[in-house]
Formats: C-alpha cells, structure tokens, sequence
C-alpha cells in the first residue's frame, strides 16, 4: 500500500479548499493532482471537488468564472501559487538590512552607476527595474523584505564599471570590499551569492528570481533601446535581443505569474514599434484551479457529452463516474491541525492525521502495481466518453518513465519479486496483458489491465465518434511521452490505431532486406517502433517523422527475402505521411517540417565521394535550420535497425561539412567599416589600395576583436594609407590564411573527423 507519509501543496491551494470548508461544505482535492502526490509528482493542474453548488462557490469565490453546464467554476491566476518558486529560499530569512546600511549601499551602487558609459545600465534603468519587480513580487505569496529585492538590482550591474564581460565576478568582489566589514561572514556569503543573476543559472533565492525576470523584462523597454548613442549600440542590442528572445530556454527563466504577465505585455509593445523583427510570443502552460460540484453523469448518446448532469450531495458518487481508478481518489485535508503557513508550500504528514486519502477504487494499489484500470464496468465508461480509451494508453506510456517511490520499490508480484510467466503478468491478482515477450523484461513500463485492454478492443470502433482534433492531441501526448514505442503498440493491439493511421498495420509483418534482414527489428514496423523508440530528439515533427520514416515501404518493396528492393519508400512515405497528419488536422507547419524530414531521410553522404556541393545540394533541399533534425532522424533510424553506434565517422564527417561550408568565409565583410564608408566619409578612392587597408584591418581585427568598431577601424585606415601597403598586405594574407587553417581544425576537432 502507499508507504508516503508527506505531501505538498501550494498554501493558496489549502486557502481554496478551507474558504469552502468555513462556509460549511465539503472540499477535497480531487484526480489527476491526486495521483501526482501520490506518485511524488508536481501537479500540473489542481482540481476541486465540492459539495457546494456552483452559485454557492460563487459567493465564496465572487471574481470565479461560470459558463459551462458541468458545475465547474474556474478561478483566476491570482488563487493559484507558481511551484517552481515555493523551493526557493528567502533572502530577508538570512540577511537584515536597518535604514542606514540601506543608504550606503544606495550610495556605494550610485557612485559605481555613473562611471558606466552605457545609457541601457544607468539609474533609470534601475527605477524601472523596481517598479516591474515590485509588481512581480505582488504575485508570489511569499512573504518577503522588498528592500532586500531593491539591494539586489541597486548592485547587480555595478561591475560593469569596472570590466563589462566578466561584471558579474566584479560586482561581487565590489561588494565584498565595500561591505564586508559592515555585514557577518554569513549575511555577506548569502549577498555575493545573490548578486550572481545568470540566466542560465537556477535562482537560489527568492528575490534574486525577481531580479532576474525584472532586468529581462527591462531589456524589453523601448525607451532603453532608443536610449543608446550610436546605431551601432542599438544594432548590438537588437541582435542580443533577436539571438535571446527567440529563444525558448529564456523563456524558461520565468517563473512568477507576475513576471509572465508582464513580460507578455513588453513584448507586445516591442512588437507595436518599427524594429526589424517581432519577438514570438512565450507559450507557457498556464496553471488552472478548477472547483467542481459533486455531479453525477446521464446517458452519454454521442460517447463524449453526457446527456445530462446532476449534482449530488455524496463524494463516493463523484468519484465513481471517473476514468480510471488511479484518477479515482480524493485528498481531504483536516482544518483542525495547526499548520505552519508561513512560506508558500504547505506540508501535510500522514503520521500527524494532517490529511486522508478516500480511495474507493484501489487506486494507491494500482499506482503501485502501475496498471490503467477502468472504474467499474470499462465498457460503460468507454461508452460514455470513447477518448478515454486513448486516454488509457497516453497514461500508460507517459507514467512509464521508472518511478522511485519508496513503495514502488517495495512492488511484490504474487509474494516473489517479478515473477513473470508465458504472454501474461500477473501482480497482485490484477492481470496484465503483454504485447512483446521482448518488453517483458521491463519492470517500470505501465500496463493496462485486462478487463480494461479487453474493453477497450471490443470498443475501439467507437472511437470513430470523436472529433480528429481531440484524437490528434491525445496522440501528440503520446509521440512526445518517455515511452512513446510503448504507447504505439498498444494503440495497435487495442486494434485503436485502426481508427487513428490505419496505414500502420500495412508496415506488420513486412520483412526488410539486407542488414535489416537478419536483426532484431526486421520486418518495417518493428523498424518503426525501434525508431520512435531510440529518437534521440523531443521535438514532434523528429519523432513523427522518426516513426513514418519507413511507412512507405510496403507500397515500395519489390521482390521478396533478403535482396528485395524498396525504392522511392521516401517519396511514397512522404505523401502517405501528408495524408495523415493533415487528416488528423495537424498544423500547417508540423505536417510541412514532418513530410520534408521523411522525404529527405535517405540523404546520401560518403566520406570518399559527397564534397562540398554535394553539401550544399542537402542543405538546400531542407534549409540549414533543419539539418539538425534530419541528422537525428537518421539517428534513429541507424540505432532502430539494430547498430551499436548512433553517429558514426561518416556522419560526423557529414556534420563537420555542414558546418564548414554554412560558416560565412572570414572575410572583410567581417569588419564594421567598408569600402562605401571609406569613399563617402573619408575620401579614399576605389582601386588596390583600399582594398589592401581593408585586408590590413581584418588581420589587426582577428588579433584583437576588441579593435572592431567603426571609430578605431576609421582612425587607423587614415593612418595606414602613409605605410608600406605590399609589405603589410602580405603580412596580413599569411595571418588571414592562418585564420582560416585553425577554423578549420577546430570545426574537424569538434567533429573527430581528420
């Protein structure tokens, strides 16, 4: 049984469910947040589940949301408390700061501001630095000194004034010289790790996550970019905005629903202005609080909406009406225990009756025989909404990724550990079924149960009455889940996949040739799933295209055994793969980068015989942006058939070229001055001479890029027009040349190619 004694939720969540609670109803966490603490899982999502009536949540609850016929009320962001920032520590626990070592920091920050040269890190960048992040800190229910915030952006640029690259590292010993007397050896040590703001570091602390998003967002703000004094200081900014900000893994850094809001709002108003570029919107998963009235379900004629809800005043009659057992089971949490509600994260001890687990359904025991199991008769809930039956498989495939729960480690299986016989499992008296004898080896795969894996085959044709839409996102959760081969097969064997990509069963049974003829996954749909299997990538259109790679061969092969043939199976397959995900309404986009991948997969790259045009003949077909995938889709395909190896030398090889001939030559193209700067505002005429200036610049550049800009490349071609050019010229070829010889190792080195 469960052996978990402790579980967090967010102290907003607790709030939520005692509000309800003190206006005389019962409330308890409900589902798939459940689960989640039961597996140790972060929810993503909290429900509610309630005795009250939605008008009666409403008054709870005045600025909920109603509009649906299900008794679900919705309540806004401001109820619900961002997790990844309740771990963090709070910097005002170690550190206090009395008014006066407030004033000197201020004033230390302010002397070492106006030595920076840089408009975009002056006091007015600081100001509105504090007004974004007070705003952000509003939304973290944590309690916290903003003074300590205020500190933290008052000295987190002050290193600039002593060297810009590494001003972090100064900032830091800027701040151990000036307040290491005036601070205790612990209260400094947690202020010099405060003021390390990398973005690509985790934050530490509280108030340093809030620096962090508040001097991005800053780097937004069109008064900042129009501030700088050249064009080309607005030019470096925009390209570091362009490289960052399209970005997805900045996107990542925030945390907070305030600093989300906020930013979403700075990008639209830099998108509003006349810049080169639009930034992309982040696409982040937002959290929901949803509160739902105990209901029971009607008929469902349409198996997706019942045809009636009522509402019902028992929990046990809620919770008999939902999919599976393991999403079956509530939380109820006991309002007379004295909590400690001083940080954000409430913890809940089992030992302490701080909370109880109604589990009608066996549902804590098939977590921990890890079995999808119907509540109830599954051929009645597969009746009532038919995408449950997928539903099942998804939830197979996404928990299978080796849990290390206590108690999942505790698993017996008819009292001896993994007892496995013939082509079935049985655990617990609950019995499995098994696919592949091959996969039976794998102790953290999650199974169907085999009432519910029978259901769901004599059911799966009812799957014809949900929308493509509902049954393409279930099937995107599946393709992008840790075990996404897994999940494939049991859509096969459900027989499911029939009324999803039927031409799938087509790939059964047929035998490849040559290498493949012999090896664990010879025949093409054993190919398939291997592929998807070993993809090495997590995006969709890599793992689609992985996995549809070789769908085409049925239609191609020639000939049978060991020496039949199977060409054009790429062009076949990437019409078939068209036809597909545009019936199953995928965007434009997925289906485009999906068909190009499978087209292209048969790329031909030989050490000895490919150069640099046949290269640039692969690089044009798909774009260099998308060499990358379709290296990893030939990844999967190699480590699908059976090789050891996943990129061997001829693929490295292959790497090494794409790199060398899309890296722009070093040139003078290179430099912030040109010939037209040259004629225009300094008088040279065209011909050699300026030619050789140009060639003589590049070569002082490579030694020193410091030495790129416009005012000292300007001042020093004037000068060289006294000196001796051909001799300077020459000394200019060698070092350029040199240049590009060690370019050239260094791509080579990188690749382990010779």
């Amino acid at each position: 049984m469960n052996k978990i004694n402790k579980v967090s939720i967010p102290f907003k969540i607790y709030s939520v469910l005692e509000k309800i609670n003190k206006a005389g109803f019962e409330a308890f966490l409900v589902g798939g947040c459940v689960r989640d603490l039961m597996r140790g899982k972060k929810p993503n999502d909290w429900d509610i589940t309630t005795s009250a009536k939605p008008e009666e949540i409403l008054k709870i609850f005045p600025d909920g949301k109603y509009e649906n016929t299900f008794g679900t009320v919705i309540l806004p962001d401001k109820y619900i408390s961002e997790e990844s920032i309740l771990n963090l520590d709070i910097l005002s626990n170690k550190i206090k700061i009395d008014q006066n070592l407030e004033n000197k920091i201020k004033r230390v920050a302010k002397k070492y501001l106006k030595k920076i040269e840089c408009p975009a890190h002056n006091v007015d960048h600081i100001k509105r630095m504090i007004e974004t992040a007070r705003q952000i800190q509003n939304s973290c229910g944590r309690k916290i000194d903003f003074v300590l915030v205020e500190i933290l952006i008052w000295l987190h640029d002050i290193g600039r004034a002593v060297d810009d690259k590494l001003h972090i590292k100064k900032g830091q010993e800027i701040v151990k010289k000036e307040f290491g007397v005036l601070l205790g050896d612990k209260e400094l040590k947690s202020l010099v790790k405060a003021i390390n703001y990398k973005h690509s570091e985790k934050s530490v602390f509280l108030e340093q996550q809030i620096l962090k998003e508040a001097d991005l967002i800053d780097a937004l703000n069109v008064e900042r970019t129009f501030s700088f004094k050249t064009e080309e200081e607005k030019d470096h900014h925009l390209d570091w905005l362009k490289k960052n900000f399209t970005n997805e893994k900045l996107y990542s850094v925030f945390k907070t629903i305030g600093g989300r809001k906020i930013l979403k709002e700075a990008i639209k108003q830099f998108n509003e202005e006349s810049f080169p570029f639009d930034l992309k919107m982040p696409n982040w998963r937002e959290s929901n609080l949803e509160i739902t009235t105990y209901r029971l379900e009607a008929k469902y004629s349409d198996n997706r909406h019942p045809d009636q809800v009522k509402f019902t005043d028992k929990l046990a009659d809620d919770l008999k009406r939902r999919d599976f057992t393991v999403n079956a089971m509530a939380l109820g949490v006991n309002f007379n225990n004295n909590f400690d509600k001083s940080d954000g994260e409430l913890v809940l001890e089992k030992s302490k009756d701080d909370y109880e687990i109604i589990d009608l359904f066996n549902g804590q025991q098939d977590l921990v025989n890890r079995v999808i199991r119907a509540v109830g008769n599954p051929d009645e809930r597969f009746q009532e909404d038919a995408l449950r039956m997928m539903r099942a498989v998804r939830f197979a495939a996404q928990f299978s990724e080796g849990d290390d729960l206590q108690f999942l480690k505790e698993r017996k299986v008819n009292g001896n550990q993994n007892q496995k016989t013939g082509y079935r499992l049985t655990v617990t008296n609950s019995q499995f079924h098994i696919v592949n004898r091959e996969l039976m080896t794998d102790d953290k795969k999650w199974w169907i149960g085999e009432k519910t894996f029978q259901s769901i085959k004599k059911n799966s044709r009812l799957l014809k009455n949900i929308s493509k839409e509902r049954i393409r996102d279930e099937l995107i959760k599946i393709i992008l889940s840790d075990r996404p081969a897994w999940g494939v097969e049991l859509l096969v064997e459900t027989g499911l996949m029939k009324y999803i990509i039927p031409e799938i069963y087509e790939t059964i049974g047929v035998k490849q040739n040559r290498h493949h003829y012999y090896g664990p996954f010879n025949t093409v749909y054993k190919h398939m799933l291997a592929s998807l299997k070993k993809c090495p990538s997590q995006k969709l259109e890599v793992r689609l295209a992985s996995f549809f790679h070789d769908i085409g061969k049925p239609r191609a092969k020639r000939g049978s055994g060991y020496l039949a043939t199977f060409h054009g199976h790429e062009y076949i397959g990437a019409r078939m793969t068209q036809k597909i995900l545009e019936r199953l309404k995928f965007p434009r986009k997925i289906v485009d980068k999906t068909v190009l991948l499978v087209k292209n997969h048969m790329f031909y790259y030989n050490v000895d015989e490919v150069g640099e045009k046949g290269v640039r003949k692969v690089i044009r077909k798909v774009g260099l942006e998308n060499i990358n995938d379709l290296i990893d889709v030939r990844i999967a395909d190699r480590l699908g058939s059976g090789v050891p190896k996943a990129v061997p030398y001829r693929l490295r090889h292959f790497k090494y070229m794409v790199e060398k001939v899309s890296k722009d030559p070093i040139s003078v193209k290179d430099l912030k001055i040109n010939g037209d700067i040259l004629i225009e505002k300094y008088g040279f005429k065209p011909g050699p001479e300026m030619g050789a200036i140009l060639e003589i610049l590049l070569a002082e550049v490579l030694d020193n890029p410091k030495l790129n800009t416009l005012e000292y490349l300007s001042k020093r071609a004037i000068e060289l027009q006294k000196e001796n050019l051909q001799q300077l010229r020459q000394i200019a070829k060698n070092k350029i040349e040199e240049e590009k010889e060690k370019e050239k190792k260094e791509i080579k080195d990188k690749y382990w190619v010779k």
